[in-house]
């Protein structure tokens, strides 16, 4: 009799165990971020925003894959960073980004200006955006309920 009891109750906890068990599972979902940098790599600026970005995300509880684009804009001109940033978000649709952080001016502006589908889909955080052009603010115009995250 005991027996028994224990196996009706091991059916009514099972439920409940690969209840909490998938639940648990979804909270440790990787979030993918892809981070738009303006210059190159080895920008003094650049030096730890990855590792603080890793941190912040891991404080907050959040698992996070990152991926950093530069878009070394000293070195193109417009048509070449747009065509450069188009190509690399064709890579990227296939890792499927959660979000885009975009940081500074030029990539901003490329990033926006390359009118990449993917865009239309992923959120997008603006950041350092201190001087948009003409250009520049009717493509963050076109993105406005983003730009309130």
């Amino acid at each position: 009799m005991a027996n028994t009891s224990y196996r009706y109750l091991f059916l009514l906890l099972l439920p409940l165990f690969l209840l909490v068990a998938n639940s648990c599972e979804r909270s440790t979902t990787e979030k993918r971020i892809l981070i738009v940098q303006s210059y190159e790599p080895d920008f003094q600026a650049y030096k730890d925003v990855e590792e603080t970005f890793k941190n912040g995300f891991q404080k907050e509880g959040i698992h996070a894959s990152i991926f950093t684009f530069y878009l070394n804009c000293e070195a193109y001109q417009s048509p070449e960073e747009k065509q450069r940033i188009y190509t690399e978000l064709n890579t990227l649709s296939l890792w499927k980004p959660d979000i885009i952080i975009v940081n500074d001016d030029q990539a901003t502006y490329s990033l926006l200006a390359c009118e990449h589908p993917l865009l239309d889909s992923v959120p997008i955080v603006f950041t350092g955006v201190n001087y948009p052009n003409t250009v520049s603010y009717t493509h963050l115009r076109a993105h406005e309920t983003l730009m309130n995250l």
